[in-house]
């Protein structure tokens, strides 16, 4: 079984506002997707979303955190590129057990915008 964390991630807003939302995941990615997917269901949230540079994912079992570009999210999403941290690739990151799957991911982040 996959091992799920609690996860915090967080951005920036254009007035440096810090957003959070808490969420579990098994993956950085699966937690940035996660994290986003909260910040579009949400009004406040949904455009600023969409202008930060990255999120930043604090995993709460490890003393880790991490920064994810979201335009390098958006192209691994694709399957452009491979993970834009080092330790990391499709087939999961330093510090979690597997990834989540790139189209589970992708429905999440797409489910928030309807």
């Amino acid at each position: 079984m996959d091992r799920v964390r609690r996860c915090i991630v967080r951005f920036r807003n254009n007035h440096g506002v810090e957003r959070s939302a808490e969420v579990e995941a098994s993956s950085l990615f699966e937690a940035a997707c996660r994290g986003w997917a909260k910040f579009k269901s949400s009004d406040e949230t949904f455009d600023e979303s969409y202008r930060t540079e990255e999120f930043i994912v604090e995993v709460h079992e490890a003393p880790k955190t991490y920064k994810v570009n979201l335009e390098n999210l958006l192209r691994w999403l694709r399957g452009e590129a491979e993970a834009p941290l080092t330790g990391c690739t499709e087939n999961g990151c330093e510090g979690f057990s597997t990834p989540i799957s790139t189209n589970r991911c992708m429905a999440e982040a797409m489910a928030a915008q309807d």
